[in-house]
């Protein structure tokens, strides 16, 4: 009896050791599970978080790459006005007669003619055969109606404001007083040009028939050199409504 009790009591021991080592090993293995959950959710929220940052840098750099874009287009922009501006400075240069230009034209040259044997001062024939102002206004005038372009006369640049008159001896232009022979270098629209040579009755051909040395040449390229006398205003105002 002693024998089987001592048996009974060893097999429940063995029992409860089973049950103990059993029950042992299903709470580490929850408890492992439940460390693999944490490590989980811990790497899921690092991801998101790594994720949102990408996405924050990625739409710094597009901000960025926007304000670049737009920098340089305002850049190009703001260089095409400054280009644009330059080349209407230098166009209204060229026009007013500030700017050297060359070109295709003539080159137009007038000298007083020969006094004839006999032939008194104050005489017709003297006074037709000398260039006088009137002379040099109608022919810039009718080179301004015939394709001109740039005029000048003895290196001065005829410009909108020059002055043309007799001075004795001389023609004052620009308030610089010229002496024969006078040098006209014209650039502008051959073809309008080359009819206007060929007018007979030219201001050019008047003066030729009264004794007037007129020689005429025409030249592919042509250099005029632009005013140094700077445009000045003093009295012109801008007129607003």
């Amino acid at each position: 009896m002693k024998k089987s009790i001592k048996i009974s009591i060893f097999l429940v021991a063995i029992m409860a050791g089973l049950l103990i080592i059993l029950s042992f090993n299903i709470i580490s293995k929850n408890l492992e599970e439940r460390a693999d959950i944490k490590e989980y959710e811990a790497a899921k929220a690092e991801k998101i978080e790594l994720q949102n940052s990408i996405l924050a840098e990625e739409e710094k750099n597009n901000n960025l790459r926007g304000k670049l874009e737009e920098y340089e287009s305002d850049k190009i922009n703001s260089q095409n006005l400054m280009d644009e501006l330059e080349n209407e400075v230098t166009k209204n240069k060229m026009i007013l007669g500030y700017q050297d230009v060359k070109g295709e034209g003539y080159q137009i040259v007038l000298d007083d003619g020969e006094a004839k044997e006999g032939e008194e001062e104050d005489s017709l024939r003297n006074y037709l055969r000398i260039i006088h102002n009137e002379d040099m206004l109608k022919v810039i005038n009718e080179l301004k109606q015939n394709g001109s372009e740039a005029i000048s006369i003895n290196g001065e640049r005829v410009l909108t404001t020059s002055e043309i008159y007799c001075s004795w001896a001389f023609i004052s232009i620009n308030g610089n007083k010229l002496p024969v022979p006078f040098v006209i270098d014209v650039v502008g629209n051959l073809a309008k040009l080359d009819a206007y040579m060929d007018m007979p009755f030219n201001q050019l051909n008047i003066m030729k028939n009264r004794g007037i040395k007129v020689t005429l040449e025409k030249e592919d390229n042509i250099l005029l050199k632009g005013s140094s006398s700077p445009l000045t205003i003093n009295y012109l105002k801008k007129w607003t409504r």
